[in-house]
């Protein structure tokens, strides 16, 4: 499914035809949003559970800006590394010319 904005108004949804034709007229977002919002307002989750998915989150965002420091600082060690390689290959190949 895809979005697509006609006359710079509304958003239409419609089937991108990936799997194939399935038959389904595009649709306005006005609309799918009601039919959606109908069905979403069923269900219901227990607190004690959405406090679980919650802390989940928290934990999976946390270990994922934990790796991205990790990965950043590997990554400026590295460029230092390869920088000073590059100063000392310069310098040790500056008296052949």
């Amino acid at each position: 499914m895809t979005a697509e904005r006609k006359k710079e108004k509304h958003t239409y949804y419609r089937c991108t035809g990936f799997r194939g034709k399935c038959g389904n007229a595009d649709i306005r977002e006005e609309r799918l949003v009601d039919l959606l919002g109908g069905v979403v307002e069923l269900i219901q989750i227990p607190a004690e559970w959405a406090d679980w998915i919650a802390n989940g989150l928290r934990v999976t965002e946390n270990d994922l800006e934990h790796t991205r420091q990790q990965a950043l600082a590997q990554t400026t060690l590295l460029d230092s590394i390869l920088s000073n390689c590059t100063l000392r290959s310069r310098n040790s190949l500056s008296h052949l010319r």
